[in-house]
């Protein structure tokens, strides 16, 4: 049989690992969004738009283009982590009370 000790350690870790899944399943979504897409994108404008030689080009050429916009990544186990993150962390939190 499993002490007192033992039971709230496996707890512990077993949190930590759900904490882990659940940080890492977030993290794929935030890539998948391609929300630093749109951050490199905005401060790639607004350094052609302060510097001095691309505002001279500019002014020469017409036009001020920014990159291009990559296109998002699909992550096949951005699901799977949350999910059973979420499974694990229900867990440990029904079984600390």
């Amino acid at each position: 049989m499993l002490d007192q000790g033992s039971w709230t350690k496996f707890i512990y870790y077993l949190f930590f690992i759900s904490l882990l899944f659940l940080m890492l399943g977030g993290s794929l979504i935030v890539l998948k969004g391609g929300m630093f897409n749109g951050i490199i994108y905005s401060f790639t404008i607004f350094y052609r738009k302060i510097s001095k030689v691309e505002e001279y080009v500019s002014q020469q050429t017409g036009n001020l283009k920014g990159p291009p916009v990559k296109k998002t990544s699909h992550f096949s186990i951005t699901y799977s982590l949350l999910i059973s993150g979420g499974i694990m962390f229900l867990f440990t939190l029904i079984a600390s009370i």
